[in-house]
This record gives structure tokens, sequence and C-alpha cells, in this order.
């Protein structure tokens, strides 16, 4: 079989995006160049034959090798490209090497050492007779897009903020992503920081767009404001509560979905089911102490969506803990064994028939499509994709986070086949697939 080299443009054209790539597409892109002749070896030396590659560039192509270089027939491959005589470009090699060298992961995540945080007291600058409390204390993100496999560094760093702060400063960078925003969000208000945390030095675009998103209206008005315009394709930074129905965020969100993927009727009808029931259970089982947090986003130059609901509730643990969980969990040991029992089939801390469905799916769909799926409660952080035909599932451990997050990134290129998820999953006996989709 030839190689195909317009194949390979492809993926190089792929991997060079202004962007940094999620697991999900990083792992698409991964399973695609192992089905050409000497694929990642001929894509990874297309991508280092450019000369201007920028830093986010080198970071997707660093990403895509750590997956690839899993398989030890295409690290060997890669490594022997990497040799003064192989075929990687020479001004290259040496990179390539470093790279290798560090090991490789299906991760595509850089964790920082806790030693090299960035949470600073800014004490040492306060004013002569001041306590502690009136002195800020600064977080800076601005090495931080908030991309969905950063998480678990954004608890990380949230969580090292002492108790009692007095005020906060937040550096943001050039762009800081919507889902990232809202556990910033959720974190300031059940913290109790709402009058007084301030974005110091806010690059003017960065200003911009958290206007556009309402989050600091959002943090003092939990008023839904969703805009009608059809072109809008957003849902900014909402509260969610009991007191307010959630239908009018169901819908927008459903909506943009129809725009991009065209959904069959069934589709779209347990699509809206699904997403009502995510948003819900933010308020209905969280027992959260404050609102919670949704938002979604279309990233047109990407044809992605994100989603992301967040929440400070009692967590997935203490909710399997205190509920009437349909698994046994006497030996379950830590947080990520809760958490990764909540994506289970049938697994849930509630008695209802209609309950152990929502994540599971969520997951399954979002696998399918080949997006990214995260959920994150307590101190584990659960992100799923697709992995030679199922769904593929890691774990980071992070600082405690009060409550539960659930993030996706929704490929807008392809299909979202949920109800043939439902049509295939075994059900409980007496229930039919009929009953899933009433509310």
């Amino acid at each position: 079989m030839p190689i195909s080299h317009d194949q390979i443009h492809t993926l190089t054209e792929l991997i060079r995006q202004p962007y940094a790539l999620d697991p999900g597409s990083l792992e698409y892109l991964v399973e695609e160049s192992l089905g050409v002749p000497e694929g990642v070896v001929r894509t990874v030396c297309s991508v280092l034959d450019i000369d201007t590659l920028s830093p986010i560039e080198l970071e997707n192509v660093e990403n895509f090798i750590r997956r690839a270089a899993t398989q030890l027939s295409i690290r060997r491959a890669l490594e022997k490209c990497a040799k003064k005589k192989g075929r990687c470009p020479r001004a290259k090699q040496p990179w390539l090497r470093r790279v290798l060298s560090r090991g490789v992961s299906r991760a595509g995540t850089k964790r920082l050492d806790r030693a090299a945080r960035h949470v600073d007291a800014v004490a040492p600058h306060a004013a002569a007779g001041s306590t502690a409390i009136d002195s800020p204390t600064l977080i800076d993100l601005r090495d931080f897009s908030g991309k969905i496999d950063e998480f678990p560094r954004l608890l990380d760093r949230l969580g090292e903020v002492s108790e009692g702060v007095g005020r906060l400063e937040i550096r943001l960078g050039e762009f800081t992503y919507s889902s990232a925003l809202a556990v910033i969000a959720q974190w300031i208000l059940a913290r109790g920081l709402v009058t007084r945390f301030s974005f110091p030095e806010c690059p003017s675009n960065m200003r911009g767009y958290l206007e556009n998103i309402r989050f600091e209206e959002a943090l003092v008005d939990p008023e839904i404001i969703v805009s009608p315009d059809p072109m809008d394709w957003a849902v900014g930074l909402t509260r969610i509560n009991r007191e307010l129905s959630t239908e009018k965020v169901t819908d927008k969100i459903v909506d943009i979905l129809t725009t991009f993927t065209n959904p069959k009727a069934d589709d779209r009808s347990a699509l809206s089911v699904m997403i009502a029931e995510m948003i819900e259970n933010v308020h209905r089982h969280a027992q959260a102490p404050v609102d919670g947090f949704a938002v979604a986003q279309v990233y047109p130059q990407r044809l992605k969506m994100g989603i992301t609901l967040v929440d400070a509730g009692v967590g997935v643990r203490r909710s399997f803990e205190t509920g009437e969980p349909s698994i046994p969990i006497a030996s379950f040991q830590n947080d990520e064994d809760f958490v990764r029992a909540a994506i289970q089939l049938h697994a849930t801390s509630k008695s209802s028939a209609h309950s152990g469905y929502g994540l599971y799916l969520l997951s399954e769909l979002i696998s399918r499509n080949g997006g990214t799926f995260l959920l994150a409660s307590g101190h584990a952080t659960l992100i799923g994709y697709r992995r030679a035909g199922k769904l593929f599932v890691e774990s980071f451990p992070n600082r405690r986070w009060q409550g539960t997050i659930v993030s996706i990134i929704i490929d807008l290129t392809r299909p979202l086949p949920l109800n043939q998820i439902y049509r295939e999953m075994p059900l409980p006996e007496g229930l039919t697939h009929e009953d899933l989709f009433e509310q």
C-alpha cells in the first residue's frame, strides 16, 4: 500500500493549529496516523520540517508524540529518526530526543511540580500597621489557558489559597477558556470573595471576554439571561439554583448543537433530556450552600463546543456515602474510586429507577463523538476520550475541590448518536427505553 502524502499533509495541518489540542483530538490524530504506513514518524518529521512553529504548535506535536510513543514500536521508530542520520530534520533532532527522554504518557498534560506553584501572598508589601488580612493574595494564571487537561493544575492553585483571604488578585493571560472561568467563579462565590477580588493588569482582550460571558454580573445577579439570537452560539456564565427554571439554558445549548450537528429528532429529544438532567443535578442533588454555574461556548475556528457545569456541593464521594448506592462501595479507598464509579452504567447514589444513566451516557456520548470528557470531585479528576474504539479514562490527583465539575468538549463536525447509545445499553427489569425520555 503506497504512503498517502495527502493524509500526512492533512495530519500535519491538523496538528499545526493555533490553539492547544484537547485529548480527544490528539487521540483521533494518533489513530489516524497509525492507519498510514509509518504515519506517526512521517507526520512528526513533516511538522518538524517547518521552520516557524509557534510554541502552541510545538506543544501540540509534543503531546502527539507522547501519546503515539506509548506503543513501543512507535517509540523506537521515533528514537531512530532522532539520531544524527535519522530522517528527522537535523536542527530538530535534539528537541525530539529531549521529548522522548522525558518519558511518554497519554495525558498530553505538563503538570507543574508542587514547589513551582503560582500562588503568592503579597503580605511583605502591606503598609505599616496593617494586618495580614488587609494584604492581597495573588493567584498568577498568566501561563494558564484553562484547557480541559489543565484543570488539575487549576484546582491545585485554587486549593493552595488559605482560608480567611482578605483581598484576592487574579492575574490572567491573553486568554482563558470559559470552562476554567466557571470554576474560578464558583470558587470565588463559595469562598465569599465576590466583593473582594479583582483582575489587575488584565489584557484588554481578556477583559472584553470576561464582560461578554458576564463573569462579574453572574457573581452578583442570579437572573438567567440567555440570548434569543440564533447566531449567538454561547451561554454566558449563568447561575443555577432551585428558584429559577433552567429550561432556557437547556434549550439554548440544544439549539446550538442542532445548528451544527443536525441530529435526528429522537437524538435531539434525548439530548434535551440528558442536558436538562445534568443541569438540574447541580441544584437537585449537590446540596450546595451556594448556586452552581453553567457556561457553554462554541469556538468556530475549531468547530468545537465546550459545556461546563460546576457546583460547590457535597461532591461525588459524599453523595454515594450518604445516599442509597446501587453498587457496593465498602472497598472504595479514595475519591478516584468514587468518581470512576460515577461514570459506570447503573451506578448511582439514588434509589430511583431512572438514576445511574446521566454521567455514563454523557461520557459514552462524548467518547463516540471524538470529544473529551472531564469529571472532577474531591481529590480526583478524570479525563476521558475515545481510544482504540472505546472510552479510555485517565485519572489525575488534585487538591480537594468541594463539589463537582463536569466539562465536555464536543466535536461539531461529528454526530452525537445518543439515541443509539440508549438503544444499545441494557435496562433494569421493568424499565423501557421510552421511560428514559420522561423528565
